[in-house]
């Protein structure tokens, strides 16, 4: 994942290519596959800021969503594509910042921000796009790691400024409604960028009409 500023991507892009496949494999978030079934997300359109290799578009594309998604790290972008090819699956990608996506205003479904670890002003800003970007009564699901994988387990985002604590977002999407927030502890698999003991933070919200 990347959402960082483009002074960043270099770094990303460094990140990408060096890793051995795909940096954090190609199976989507456990909790991203439960929204869409336990709510009854509709099939329509949806955006991923900071997708990096796509695992996530490609999840949401394969239930027949229209998706497009964005990454500073053109190598993650380029990874992403022929990804996209070698399964079939038409998606929008584009090389851009998660803070500045240029699509139009309530044109999506629903954004799914997944692992965008940003500072807080930067993520506040990700998440006021994306509520521009949702029409009424579209979604938003948010996954990342909560505080305690950098204060616990030393590891994470690598400060836990940039980490996802419930109490913090839910002040920043203050007008949206909760539907449900979790924090869990678990094992991730996701390639060699995910692996082992994490602590992480999974909500959902609605877009009030």
């Amino acid at each position: 994942m990347a959402g960082f500023p483009h002074k960043y991507a270099h770094q990303w892009d460094n990140k990408y290519q060096t890793a051995k496949g795909l940096l954090y494999g190609d199976k989507a978030s456990d909790y991203l596959a439960t929204c869409v079934k336990k709510h009854q997300l509709p099939i329509g359109k949806a955006f991923l800021p900071g997708d990096g290799e796509g695992r996530h578009a490609r999840f949401l594309a394969r239930l027949g969503y229209d998706v497009v998604a964005c990454d500073i790290s053109h190598v993650a972008v380029t990874k992403a594509k022929a990804e996209d090819k070698r399964e079939q699956l038409i998606l929008g990608r584009v090389v851009a910042d998660a803070k500045r996506p240029p699509f139009a205003p309530n044109s999506m479904d629903l954004v799914a921000v997944m692992y965008v670890h940003v500072p807080p002003d930067e993520r506040r800003i990700i998440l006021r796009a994306a509520a521009h970007l949702l029409k009424k009564n579209g979604h938003l699901v948010l996954e990342g790691f909560h505080p305690d994988q950098v204060t616990l387990l030393g590891k994470g985002p690598g400060r836990a400024e940039l980490a996802y604590d419930p109490e913090l977002i839910c002040g920043e999407l203050a007008p949206w409604r909760m539907l449900e927030a979790e924090v869990t502890q678990t094992t991730l698999n996701d390639g060699p960028g995910h692996q082992g003991e994490a602590y992480l933070t999974s909500m959902i919200f609605a877009k009030e009409p």
